[in-house]
């Protein structure tokens, strides 16, 4: 088995012909499928980080939204309830105030009522120990004597 440098030559030739030929006819069309697949790989690529980095940046808005959306939540919150404190207090010292009036009527009340009963027990106590004292003398006294008599007592008995 010997090699000639004949089928060699052959052979170069055939396939520099063959070369020749797919170039001519077939590289720049393969060349150009070629350029397009990797044109379309690369926007594929670009588009792929785009939407990622524009995902990203609609997480991170998303999550900012979100924290805002809680902190202003709670900021309400706090407020709301330090306003509801703050009506309970009110309402509460108002009862309380309000209460402390009604006893305190309640006691001016009850002293107006219990001078009044004073003052009527005092007039009956010297009409009756006037009464008694006309029978014990027998003397009919005139009503103006016996009213100025009674009269005179009672502020006696409102000096001491």
């Amino acid at each position: 088995m010997s090699i000639e440098v004949s089928e060699i030559l052959a052979s170069v030739l055939n396939f520099m012909i063959f070369y020749f030929i797919v170039r001519f006819f077939f590289f720049k069309k393969i060349k150009a499928a070629m350029e397009e697949r990797n044109n379309i790989v690369r926007d594929n690529i670009d588009k792929a980080i785009a939407d990622r980095e524009e995902a990203e940046r609609l997480l991170a808005q998303a999550e900012e939204t979100n924290h805002t959306a809680k902190e202003r939540g709670i900021a309400l919150i706090n407020d709301y309830k330090h306003k509801a404190e703050d009506l309970y207090e009110d309402i509460v010292g108002d009862a309380r105030e309000e209460a402390r009036l009604i006893v305190r009527r309640g006691n001016t009340d009850a002293e107006r009522e219990r001078e009044q009963a004073r003052k009527e027990m005092r007039r009956n106590v010297v009409e009756l120990a006037t009464a008694l004292s006309q029978k014990a003398i027998g003397s009919d006294a005139s009503e103006a004597t016996h009213d100025r008599l009674v009269d005179d007592v009672i502020k006696k008995l409102g000096e001491e």
